[in-house]
């Protein structure tokens, strides 16, 4: 077997079978006999069984994901429940692990189970690693990570650490209703903490490298406006308990709203189950936030969605989206 970018050269069934063994939709992987003029996804090859197997693989190996979520939040849902304690922070993230293996069971049942939409899904991301611009967007996103967290390391180097960076640079509510508008445009990328930081980050770089695929560089715009304007709506409607806000969360939703909206147009529409998908998480995970913990931005979440949701709606009826190439293209 040899291998060339996402393309692997199979020598009869038996090796095809064998690759399959670890397959899912969300692997970029063709198929073909060595000199073949042509290679295909697996579930379109009907000869030798390979497509029933690339089913079989799919529905068994996305169980199995399903069960890592189950093991990995059950335990800790029961433990809570145990000894009467709901209101840590790992009681919700257990429960999250829980529901979004709940999610995968669904989409198991009503999507990878059936071959037409097992064939979409792993067209779109056949696609989507072929895609220069997806992975041209996740570093792009990478990069603009590293350059928040030097940023704000520099801004805590006062010797205040973190509320340090905040007072110099941080959204206050009365610093800006003081004149010191700038802060609407520098308060979202600081953060209270690193475990708030990497949760953006994974989020950011995951939905940056999506909706980059479908929309370019118009979505650093849209990632900029939305955390300003998830933020300033924070502060106009998030209440009077807290007096700042931070983190780039609002810019995220903005990114997941941008790849919800675009699916109005066929050229950007995610494959069955993915959008849904998308948007439960996303009303999920703020959902747990907001159960989570008392600072949470929800106003600022919600309004990032929406912002986003917005700009992807416009654009898709505008007809500006860009038309996808096919995901099963020649292969040289």
């Amino acid at each position: 077997m040899r291998e060339r970018g996402y393309t692997r050269f199979l020598e009869g069934p038996s090796a095809v079978r064998s690759a399959l063994r670890r397959w899912v939709p969300a692997q970029a992987l063709l198929v073909g006999e060595p000199g073949a003029p042509r290679f295909h996804l697996p579930t379109e090859i009907e000869g030798d069984g390979v497509s029933r197997t690339a089913q079989r693989a799919a529905f068994r190996n996305c169980l199995l994901i399903t069960s890592m979520f189950f093991l990995a939040g059950v335990p800790g849902v029961v433990f809570a429940a145990w000894v009467r304690f709901f209101d840590s922070e790992g009681y919700w993230g257990s429960l999250g692990l829980v529901v979004c293996g709940l999610i995968q069971l669904c989409d198991v049942r009503f999507h990878i189970s059936r071959p037409h939409n097992l064939q979409q899904r792993a067209e779109f991301f056949y696609w989507l690693y072929r895609e220069s611009r997806a992975s041209r967007g996740a570093g792009v996103c990478m990069a603009m990570l590293i350059l928040m967290g030097g940023l704000q390391w520099w801004a805590m180097q006062s010797g205040g650490g973190v509320t340090a960076a905040f007072e110099s640079y941080g959204l206050f509510y009365g610093r800006v209703a003081e004149g010191e508008t700038w802060r609407l445009l520098t308060g979202p990328y600081l953060h209270y903490s690193v475990g708030h930081f990497a949760l953006n980050a994974f989020l950011f770089v995951l939905l940056g490298a999506l909706a980059w695929a479908f929309r370019g560089s118009l979505c650093l715009l849209v990632f900029v406006a939305g955390c300003s304007v998830s933020l300033t709506a924070q502060m106009l409607f998030g209440g009077d308990v807290y007096d700042n806000a931070g983190g780039i969360s609002g810019g995220v939703y903005a990114l997941a709203g941008l790849a919800l909206g675009g699916t109005l147009t066929p050229s950007a529409r995610l494959p069955p189950g993915l959008a849904s998908q998308l948007l439960v998480i996303v009303l999920l995970s703020t959902l747990l936030a907001e159960l989570g913990s008392e600072s949470a931005a929800t106003v600022a979440h919600f309004s990032g969605l929406g912002f986003g949701l917005l700009v992807g709606a416009a654009l898709a009826c505008s007809g500006r989206y860009g038309q996808r190439s096919a995901a099963t293209e020649t292969v040289g």
